[in-house]
């Protein structure tokens, strides 16, 4: 109670007693149709959420309950005259349990038959289920076992197999026209198929000169570049394209040391500038293996392998085999 400025200490009045109130039969109506709610709610859940045997056992209980000289409106009554006074929520449910369903104690009187399903409860709570066999449980299904020997899967489409025969050597993959200058006569920038051929990087290293037109490092003019720069550290082993036969070795003022590996069906590849080489003429060799090692002999101006890959006697551009796994 709040009191104005400069008045003395306000009065303390004592606590009338609470008068519980009548009610109305509006109330009484609510009351009755919780009630039922309620012992309807307890029912369904006892029946299937904890005992699901025993659905038809507590239908009959409830039945037996309902048919019992027992005065509900009275009953309903008590439970809302408990609620709006001071008594403890639970405390006035369970009086009026009590007075509805018997004053008899549910854990020392069970309804016969219960005690089996108690058990069984127990027992299947302490398999320690999953949340899949708790649903299962709940809702009277039997769950599946996972890996059932008796049942297959059903079987997914089997995979496509790839019924399409590699491309003959020499097929175009990928047509290529940059729109500039066209290749000059023995050349492509086209993609050919190399067929069934498996082959590996010679080299790794830094591209200083691609294929194509460029300005030449020596000469300062213009030319059509017919093969891949790939610079490395003077020493650096070379290894073989694939698997093959050394067709033939040499050394030139332009090339340097070089030798062309034939690898059957019209494809070869061509090593320049090379401070030594591994192999000789008529040797075989396989894909990987080292058979030279990088220099700057001839016309070169660095450490570098020149290589050099036709298809049929066509050059192709390298960049587009090396380096694609």
């Amino acid at each position: 109670m709040m009191r104005k400025r400069g008045q003395g200490p306000a009065t303390r009045h004592r606590r009338p007693a609470v008068r519980r109130p009548r009610l109305g039969t509006n109330e009484r109506r609510r009351l009755i149709q919780l009630g039922v709610s309620l012992a309807v709610f307890f029912t369904v859940f006892l029946g299937r959420g904890v005992f699901p045997q025993q659905t038809d056992l507590l239908r009959d209980r409830l039945g037996e309950v309902l048919t019992r000289s027992v005065d509900f409106r009275e009953a309903f009554a008590s439970l809302g005259e408990a609620l709006t006074g001071e008594e403890p929520v639970l405390e006035a449910v369970g009086a009026f349990c009590a007075q509805v369903f018997g004053a008899e104690d549910p854990g020392t009187d069970l309804p016969e038959g219960t005690e089996p399903v108690l058990q069984a409860e127990r027992r299947f709570l302490a398999t320690g289920p999953t949340g899949y066999e708790m649903a299962c449980r709940r809702l009277w299904v039997e769950p599946v076992p996972s890996g059932d020997a008796g049942e297959e899967e059903p079987a997914g489409p089997a995979p496509e197999e790839s019924s399409a025969a590699p491309l003959p050597v020499g097929a175009v993959v990928e047509s290529v026209d940059d729109g500039g200058q066209p290749p000059p006569e023995g050349c492509t920038l086209d993609t050919l198929s190399l067929g069934t051929l498996s082959w590996t990087d010679p080299l790794q290293g830094t591209v200083t000169s691609p294929f194509g037109y460029r300005e030449h490092p020596v000469y300062g003019e213009e030319a059509f570049h017919k093969g891949l720069d790939i610079a490395a550290e003077k020493g650096t082993p070379i290894a073989a394209f694939a698997a093959g036969t050394v067709e033939y070795t040499g050394e030139s003022t332009t090339y340097g040391l070089y030798f062309q590996i034939d690898h059957g069906d019209g494809i070869r590849s061509f090593y320049a500038h090379c401070d030594s080489l591994l192999v000789q003429k008529g040797d075989t060799v396989a894909a990987g293996q080292p058979v030279a090692a990088v220099g700057d002999t001839g016309n070169a101006t660095g450490s570098h392998l020149h290589f050099e890959l036709s298809v049929e006697g066509v050059k192709v551009d390298p960049a587009r085999y090396l380096w694609q796994s």
